[in-house]
């Protein structure tokens, strides 16, 4: 083992929980290190970017907000791998940044109970393939663990404190999800004091963030739907894609497996309409009942434990919100087959970290969180197969010859559209100086 000092660079929980991630990650999906492509906004957005706007690409929104990691790390690797090598190191990078975050939950200052397996969910939910392994999606990863991030103990240290704060603010610049988790902030600042020191520079690195991410937010965000828009598509399909994204993806996908939730969402064309009411009412009291024994656990934990639970079911709920938000202007990745997987990613683990969190509860609760721990675990193993149809191999490395012969070249690559058309990106060989 590593040693620094005469000491253990990564103690043996550390090792072996990291191991256990690689391992996964590797087993799960192999295409995306061995023969590895880029992914959606991968080339388009962050390849792209790189090399035509260069440094100032770092503050071109994308979305409505800031990508500033992730812009970085794409400027990073454009300026010292050769064109050939960027997918492979897109998706190693990617790969490094995912047991970064695992490591982090294994050191974060906040008591845990079985502290490996919150790392090792990361990895392991019944999520499919959209958020892992690639630069595109890795902001998905780097929030989840925002909640820890913010209800984690002040770092001891002067050093220490000063750079959280910058961690703070490289993470609230990449993707919208501080501006959303705000009042965990605000909560953070209350509780380790108002004029702390700790509280004063962690407050203002996360005021900076949200200030900037709020101005791009509102600037740059794609326009809302005319009122009356927006009402009749509440009215109409509105509710529809709401059902599919909270029935289709979430509560069965996580803890039935997608094979049980796909083949519930075709009740209604096999199913008699009496039966299919008895079972939505039962399965609504079902739902409603898990969650009162869920919030009642989480209220039985000690003060910061309590807090944490809180914390998560709070950043779902927003997540859940912003979602629905964005579906009265763009509701098609939101239906439960269409896409949008990665939306769902932080609620399935912020709720299988609530589960862990209330084993440690009294009562029913405890029993409930095991149960449905077991549920999310025979969920992910029914998720591990092949990989997607989409996903396969488009050959890059053909494509990028051809461009370095001099010829340009509109080069494929995952996933594919609902059209069946993969994303493209054109790369045109530099002029010749004369």
């Amino acid at each position: 083992m590593t040693k620094r000092a005469g000491r253990a660079l990564f103690s043996s929980t550390e090792t072996w929980t990291l191991l256990a991630i690689a391992l996964v990650l590797f087993y799960r999906f192999p295409h995306r290190l061995l023969t590895p492509q880029l992914w959606a906004e991968d080339g388009t957005i962050f390849l792209m970017g790189q090399r035509e706007l260069g440094v100032t690409s770092l503050w071109v929104p994308y979305a409505g907000y800031l990508h500033l990691i992730l812009r970085i790390l794409a400027l990073a690797m454009g300026t010292v791998a050769p064109l050939l090598l960027i997918p492979a190191t897109y998706n190693i990078v990617t790969f490094l940044g995912t047991l970064l975050v695992g490591l982090f939950i294994l050191r974060c200052r906040i008591e845990l109970p079985y502290k490996p397996l919150w790392a090792f969910t990361l990895v392991f939910i019944p999520h499919p393939y959209e958020v892992y392994l690639t630069l595109t999606n890795l902001q998905w990863i780097f929030a989840a663990v925002l909640p820890l991030f913010l209800m984690q103990s002040p770092a001891p240290t002067r050093m220490g404190r000063i750079g959280e704060a910058f961690a703070l603010l490289f993470l609230g610049l990449t993707g919208p999800f501080l501006v959303l988790f705000s009042p965990l902030v605000a909560y953070r600042v209350w509780r380790d004091g108002v004029r702390s020191r700790a509280s004063i520079a962690f407050g203002m690195a996360a005021l900076l963030a949200i200030s900037v991410q709020s101005y791009f937010i509102v600037t740059f965000a794609p326009g809302s739907p005319p009122v009356q828009t927006a009402l009749h598509w509440l009215m109409t399909s509105g509710p529809i894609l709401f059902a599919g994204l909270f029935v289709g993806k979430t509560l069965p996908h996580l803890l039935l497996g997608e094979n049980i939730a796909v083949t519930m969402q075709h009740w209604e064309n096999t199913v008699p309409k009496t039966v299919l009411l008895l079972l939505g009412v039962s399965a609504s009291i079902a739902a409603l009942t898990a969650v009162i024994l869920v919030l009642r656990g989480v209220w039985q934990l000690p003060k910061a434990q309590r807090a944490l639970g809180l914390a998560l079911i709070f950043c779902a709920a927003a997540l859940f919100a912003s979602v629905m938000r964005r579906g009265l202007s763009d509701p098609q990745p939101l239906g439960p087959f269409s896409g949008g997987s990665r939306y769902a990613y932080i609620p399935y683990l912020h709720l299988t970290w609530t589960f862990l969190l209330i084993t440690q509860s009294p009562g029913m609760a405890a029993n409930l969180g095991r149960f449905c721990l077991l549920l999310v675990g025979c969920s992910t193993l029914s998720t591990i197969g092949p990989p997607a149809p989409g996903t396969q191999d488009r050959q890059w490395a053909k494509y990028i010859r051809r461009y370095e012969q001099g010829e340009t070249v509109d080069v494929p690559f995952p996933p594919d559209g609902l059209s069946g058309m993969s994303w493209r990106v054109r790369l045109v060989p530099p002029v010749p100086s004369r």
